[in-house]
């Protein structure tokens, strides 16, 4: 299957499972729900289930059976970034080209929709299932709410950088928790459902560390390169990220070595990992 193929099928199947598990927007709870749905459907890359799914077909599982877990992840996903967009953190009145869940709903409703979201994507991940072996759905849980937390530690770090101001270890340690974590979460997580050895599952963490820097640092670079009336208004160097901290030529070429690290680290996959190898050149060439 041609990786566009997937990706573009993926997305609609995790759409409707998303559709599906979410609550309805209806009875006392209605805009509670509402608002769970607003944020969570009708947009996005769904890049963290694509990953979950991947790593499985690498692994050489059949994914379908574990569709809940693959919007799962999307839950723990959206419920990120309703809290991040918030006034308190990254004040962000926009998300996925129309008004975010605190501007749509109010701040209030907003937190509670991403608690509830992070609450759903739990029950979700510790709910039995028939085709799962007991302990290795355990370990896979435990690992993705981890991980969950880990995102969470990482937006902390952001909030308070060191006193004497912030470097590029500081900077690729809180990548590595508020971006790179949720991309090790997708893989470990198929990892061990799929009963991986240490080998493969140490190469899915070395090719999440690396896939999430190059996604962090991609980031960075297009805040300082799309047309301001495309973002609302170009940043101009105010922030600590790559580009602040190490210059526009620096940055470019740290994606590239971290897009590299991540195509080394499926070596021993071969042919098996052709999914998975789609997504650093793909988030290299994004322009959003």
């Amino acid at each position: 299957m041609k990786p566009e193929t997937y990706l573009h099928d993926l997305g609609g199947e995790i759409e409707a499972e998303l559709s599906r598990l979410l609550p309805p927007a209806a009875g006392p709870d209605r805009m509670l729900a509402e608002a769970m749905r607003y944020a969570t459907l009708g947009g996005g890359k769904r890049l963290r289930p694509a990953l979950f799914c991947a790593a499985l077909t690498a692994l050489g599982c059949d994914y379908r059976p574990w569709l809940p877990w693959a919007a799962a992840l999307e839950m723990i996903h959206c419920y990120s970034l309703i809290h991040d967009d918030l006034p308190a953190m990254d004040d962000d009145a926009w998300r996925r080209g129309r008004p975010s869940c605190h501007a749509a709903y109010g701040e209030a409703i907003a937190i509670l929709a991403g608690d509830a979201l992070l609450s759903l994507a739990a029950g979700i991940l510790t709910r039995p299932l028939p085709q799962a072996e007991p302990h290795k759905q355990l370990a896979a849980a435990a690992e993705i709410l981890a991980d969950a937390l880990q995102m969470v530690r990482g937006q902390a770090e952001e909030f308070a950088p060191p006193a004497g101001g912030g470097d590029l270890a500081w900077l690729e340690r809180v990548y590595a928790g508020k971006t790179a974590a949720l991309f090790r979460a997708a893989v470990l997580g198929a990892a061990l459902l799929a009963g991986a050895g240490q080998e493969q599952k140490q190469a899915l963490a070395d090719y999440a560390a690396a896939l999430g820097l190059a996604f962090q640092i991609t980031d960075d670079i297009l805040d300082y390169c799309i047309p301001a009336e495309e973002t609302g208004g170009a940043v101009t160097g105010d922030k600590l990220d790559y580009v602040a901290l190490a210059g526009m030529s620096a940055a470019e070429a740290a994606a590239g070595d971290a897009v590299a690290a991540a195509e080394q680290a499926l070596s021993g996959f071969g042919g098996a990992a052709s999914l998975l190898l789609h997504f650093p050149r793909m988030i290299l060439q994004r322009r959003s």
